[in-house]
């Protein structure tokens, strides 16, 4: 019976990414294809344009050489994974949040040298970075308020990885960040945090920073399958597929300490993604389940968001394709099907890499904004190679 609950756990773990293909950030998408190459595409304005405009998909630059698996996105700063486990960074470095050693912005991708061991997760938050080992050791750098052990003094800038020592044996085996606070999860279903809590973000019943990672109480019970952070708020999903929340609610309410998100309760949940006021997750179904506020009346609702399938990608002969996991940033969102399509929805200057498919401009950045919106999932047909059986989940 013990091996047999063992064996569930670990096929009920993996089912819940760690990595993905994939990343949205604030005004840009990041995506992995079946090569390995990193491409993203954002929004940009020329010199005396009023509207923004998207640029093309194209590859990063400093990446040639290597075989990217995963990447993770800020608002400002991104790190890729390779199949070797190094780590390569790129954009904002203000507070040392890229991890190469200074403050100087990269807007070619550097690797990581300062990082010794392999690496198969990494998790930007706002102006700092968490990456995981495959032994299950946690580094961290950029801003040190959100994620440095103890009591520091003097600058928030720490342009070198450092370890967090965390305070039990168990290995770690998925890391979340948010935009101040962090989160990790061990093999075993625990759950820590740390960070900056102005909310109770990280979950121990208080308001304030919390200098070192510590168990969640409120979930010693509760075996955890998968733990998202975004914003100001927590989410950590059961092995019965419940959605926990602390921090900010949707509703613009506080917990510090985790509480079961009623409105998800008749939906078993595979995994779960936050960002602003939305809360995005993936049924055992494959189904997507979107909870906030409705695009057409603005009243906080949950609703099923219709993913559709690439018609160019052949479906597998075992039956219907599921979504994997869904990602989301502030003004879009993205899904990867099991098949590999990439799907997005919102604002399409941040994600929709092919000009001419999209809305005339409007005649200033806000009509832009409106008219640039698309509130239904499209199909990234220009991607439609992206493929992700390669990275550490899947």
């Amino acid at each position: 019976m013990a091996l047999l609950q063992t064996l569930l756990w670990e096929e009920c773990r993996s089912e819940a990414p760690r990595s993905l293909p994939v990343a949205a950030g604030l005004h840009h998408s990041a995506f992995v294809d079946t090569s390995g190459r990193l491409l993203m595409c954002s929004r940009t304005r020329s010199e005396g344009a009023v509207a923004w405009e998207p640029t093309p998909l194209t590859p990063v630059r400093g990446l040639a050489a290597v075989r990217v698996t995963s990447v993770s996105s800020s608002s400002s700063h991104t790190l890729a994974v390779t199949a070797t486990g190094a780590v390569y960074a790129f954009g904002k470095n203000c507070v040392g949040q890229l991890g190469l050693g200074d403050l100087v912005e990269r807007r070619v991708a550097c690797r990581i040298d300062l990082l010794e061991c392999s690496v198969v997760q990494v998790s930007c938050g706002c102006d700092f970075s968490l990456a995981m080992t495959s032994t299950g050791e946690i580094s961290g750098w950029g801003n040190k308020s959100a994620w440095y052990p103890g009591h520091h003094i003097g600058t928030d800038a720490h342009a070198t990885p450092a370890h967090v020592e965390m305070p039990t044996r168990d290995r770690m085996w998925a890391v979340a960040t948010g935009f101040s606070h962090c989160l990790t999860l061990t093999e075993e279903g625990a759950v820590y945090g740390w960070g900056k809590g102005s909310c109770g973000q990280h979950g121990h019943g208080h308001i304030g920073r919390q200098n070192t990672p510590l168990r969640v109480k409120t979930l010693e019970r509760v075996r955890v399958r998968a733990v998202a952070a975004g914003g100001h708020r927590s989410l950590a999903v059961s092995d019965a597929g419940v959605v926990y929340w602390w921090g900010i609610s949707i509703a613009s309410s506080m917990s510090t300490t985790p509480v079961v998100m009623k409105e998800l309760t008749h939906v078993t949940v595979r995994t779960a993604t936050t960002r602003n006021g939305v809360v995005y997750v993936v049924s055992e179904e494959g189904a997507v389940h979107r909870y906030g506020p409705s695009v057409s009346s603005g009243n906080v609702v949950t609703e099923i968001v219709s993913v559709p399938l690439d018609e160019a990608v052949p479906t597998p002969s075992e039956g219907e394709v599921r979504v994997k996991a869904v990602l989301s940033g502030p003004t879009h969102a993205l899904a990867v099907l099991e098949n590999g399509t990439v799907c997005g929805w919102g604002d399409m200057r941040n994600w929709h890499a092919a000009p001419g498919a999209l809305p005339a401009p409007g005649v200033n950045s806000s009509s832009a904004s409106t008219t640039r919106t698309e509130s239904h999932p499209l199909v990234l047909p220009e991607l439609r190679l992206l493929v992700a059986h390669d990275t550490t989940p899947f």
